[in-house]
């Protein structure tokens, strides 16, 4: 509304344009009414599921709803990563418990395969430990044939090239060759 017309609707008794009690006088427009803001036991509540979708599409809703996503996707590839790392860690464990009872074992064929491709008379001592890394395992020659290692709960079986008689012990353990036989203390 320009000043000369201004001046003119007060000279018809008009009010000029200002805030009225109902909102605010728009030239254009007319009368544009202003809501009033929601009490404050309602800030934040949908009631009703049509007011929560509009929540989600206002803008202070749809960051909201972004934020999450981005929390739930970085949730789940870090996630995905622990349990990838976890499995390596896992199968490197298995790796180190395999090969630690594949060297137990190695210890008793070692000592037969040399036995055996020596002639009779032949006799040494070889010592056995109780525990490898704080740990026990059990240690069997079962039929003379095959050496079975079971440590943390992985058994390892290694064939004998020859038949042994005897059996063997955790400490010290005498090996010899007598009538064409490996003995193993006996």
């Amino acid at each position: 509304m320009s000043g000369a017309a201004g001046t003119e609707a007060n000279r018809q008794g008009d009010a000029p344009a200002r805030k009225r009690a109902s909102g605010i006088h728009c030239a254009d427009y007319g009368d544009v009414s202003i809501e009033k803001p929601r009490s404050k036991e309602r800030v934040g509540a949908a009631p009703n599921v049509k007011e929560a979708f509009f929540l989600f599409r206002t803008a202070k809703g749809q960051s909201a709803f972004e934020f999450l996503l981005i929390v739930a996707f970085l949730t789940l590839v870090f996630v995905s990563l622990f349990s990838l790392v976890n499995s390596r860690l896992a199968d490197e464990t298995q790796g180190r418990v395999e090969a630690t009872a594949a060297d137990i074992a190695g210890l008793v064929v070692d000592q037969v395969v040399l036995a055996a491709g020596l002639n009779d008379g032949y006799s040494s001592t070889f010592t056995i430990p109780e525990v490898i890394n704080g740990q026990s395992y059990s240690l069997d020659l079962v039929d003379g044939r095959e050496v079975v290692v079971v440590y943390k709960d992985y058994e390892h079986v290694v064939f004998l090239p020859a038949n042994v008689t005897g059996n063997v012990t955790f400490g010290e353990n005498a090996i010899g060759k007598r009538d064409g036989r490996v003995h193993i203390n006996s």
